[in-house]
Formats: C-alpha cells, sequence, structure tokens
C-alpha cells in the first residue's frame, strides 16, 4: 500500500502531465533545491513525447550554466 507521502507526489505530478502544454515560466530565477531538480526533471522526462512543454527565461544564455 503507497504510503501518504508517496500518494501526495503522484498526484501532484498528474496535475503536471495532464495539460496538453505546461509552460515554466521564470526558469534560472533561483537555484533549485535537488528535490525540486529531481520533480522538474520527471516531469519533463514523462511528458517527453506526448504533450508539449514550454520554458521561459529572462536570463541571457551565457549565465544558463551559472
Amino acid at each position: 500500500m503507497p504510503r501518504p507521502k508517496v500518494e501526495s507526489q503522484l498526484a501532484r505530478l498528474s496535475r503536471y502531465l495532464k495539460p496538453d502544454l505546461l509552460i515554466i515560466d521564470g526558469m534560472g530565477r533561483k537555484q533549485l533545491h535537488k528535490r525540486s531538480g529531481e520533480f522538474l526533471f520527471e516531469t519533463i522526462m514523462r511528458r517527453y513525447e506526448m504533450r508539449s512543454t514550454m520554458m521561459t527565461t529572462n536570463r541571457p544564455l551565457k549565465d544558463w550554466a551559472s
């Protein structure tokens, strides 16, 4: 039987998997915590080749790695 925390995480993930287009605005404004980065990666990987995802940022390309 899944634990309540796991069920909550799956429910939150499914919220981001359903839309035909997911827009993630303001990428790179602040550094993500490890857990948040893993959640973002999981979301993008599950959407890959199934749904559209758009990410926006105001940071110049040269600043993306820092």
